[in-house]
């Protein structure tokens, strides 16, 4: 008779033998493992070592600068074969074609907004709100254009003028005693009228770019600007004498639309 300490011995030993078979046996395909897996260790860049491999056309401390021999050929570019060719206009008639540069004057090229015969502005700065420094001024002399400097409260202009407002100005100006327009934020504006001996009562707002506002001051039994307000600018030209807005960017281009006098 086997003694039952002895019993509890070999039942334990036979389950211990079954479940290391069990392990080892071949599991079926697409039955995930159970076993631990070690981590794969990514390769490792030396970056010292990278830094310094020779790349095409460095040069090292302390070694010969390329040779000419060892430039490119300038002759190798390729020249354009012929200038523009004309370009046909509705009538059947050729214009010749002209560089980019020259066809589209640009603001940033210092060319002038203002036409030949145009005539200075009486020009009354009433209020800037936003950084004293904001909104600024520049005259045209002969054609050239003078620096820009910061515009006060109270100041009066008396030369052909361009004014512009930065991004957290605005400003509101007072033309000849008789329209009063505000400038928006990064608004840009060049005032004028027409030569006296045009005899044409009119005051000129180039809208270069932004938005202004315009309300007659001086107005007739109609409730009309004495004034009429000649409005210049990309894809408008118009002439007003009611309070109106207009406004310029280059996503939604250029709108106008009429204001109810404050």
């Amino acid at each position: 008779m086997i003694h039952p300490r002895f019993l509890v011995l070999i039942v334990v030993a036979v389950m211990l033998t079954a479940g290391t078979a069990a392990a080892q046996a071949p599991q079926p395909a697409g039955t995930p493992s159970t076993q631990p897996r070690k981590p794969v260790k990514p390769p490792t860049v030396d970056l010292e070592k990278a830094a310094k491999r020779p790349r095409p056309g460095q040069v090292l401390p302390g070694e010969p600068l390329p040779t000419p021999a060892d430039q490119p050929d300038d002759t190798s570019v390729d020249q354009p074969a012929s200038p523009p060719a004309a370009i046909p206009l509705s009538d059947g008639s050729q214009t010749p074609a002209l560089p980019i540069d020259q066809a589209v004057p640009s603001l940033l090229s210092g060319a002038s907004p203002f036409a030949a015969d145009d005539w200075p502005l009486a020009v009354r700065v009433l209020g800037i709100s936003g950084k004293s420094d904001g909104v600024q001024v520049r005259s045209w002399r002969e054609g050239q254009p003078t620096e820009w400097i910061a515009l006060r409260r109270g100041t009066e202009l008396t030369e052909l003028s361009e004014v512009r407002t930065g991004l957290h100005t605005t400003a509101s100006i007072l033309l000849e005693n008789a329209v009063r327009i505000d400038l928006g934020r990064l608004s840009r504006v060049a005032l004028s009228r027409p030569h006296p001996a045009l005899e044409l009562a009119t005051v000129s707002i180039d809208l270069l770019r932004g938005r202004v506002d315009a309300y007659p001051q001086a107005v007739d039994n109609a409730g009309l600007s004495i004034l009429g307000i000649a409005l210049t600018g990309p894809e408008l030209t118009k002439t007003r004498r009611v309070p109106f807005r207009i406004e310029h960017d280059a996503f939604r281009g250029t709108r106008e639309q009429v204001l109810i006098s404050p």
